[in-house]
């Protein structure tokens, strides 16, 4: 349904050119939008995506050129275009994600350096442990001895 209109309506435009700077067209001439969604790899390149990949700055600029315009939500796609409506909703939500895929990065960071820290401290205990099994049993056999 998306793919035929020559002048499509402007909240169909507008979803299929959040679509395609996504998946890696910047372009909002719509005949190079409908090459790009006639691609037989299309769907897949839209079941695929992975938002984690997206540059801040992309989810920047598509935030600001396409998502915040108030007076466009998922329901006026929807009735613009039965196809679009569910792109345009799968839009916001890979760009919520991102944003808090990117958000969460430094935390993700930092359980990595004290995972890492602490099995350091894992491994500095249990040559401890040992040192300290190791002197018990030397005080033993100097008991023993005197």
């Amino acid at each position: 349904e998306a793919r035929a209109p020559r002048t499509p309506p402007q909240l169909v435009r507008h979803t299929m050119e959040a679509v395609a700077y996504m998946i890696g067209f910047k372009t909002t001439d719509w005949d190079d939008i409908r090459k790009v969604i006639r691609k037989d790899d299309f769907i897949h390149s839209v079941l695929d995506f992975d938002a984690q990949k997206l540059s801040p700055r992309a989810i920047a600029d598509i935030k600001q050129k396409y998502l915040n315009d108030p007076s466009i939500d998922v329901a006026k796609v929807q009735n613009a275009s039965k196809a679009c409506g569910p792109l345009f909703q799968w839009c916001r939500s890979q760009i919520l994600y991102s944003s808090i895929v990117h958000k969460i990065q430094p935390l993700r960071a930092e359980v990595a350096r004290l995972t890492e820290e602490s099995e350091g401290l894992r491994q500095e205990k249990a040559a401890a442990d040992d040192k300290v099994r190791a002197l018990a049993e030397d005080i033993e056999v100097y008991k023993a001895e005197y």
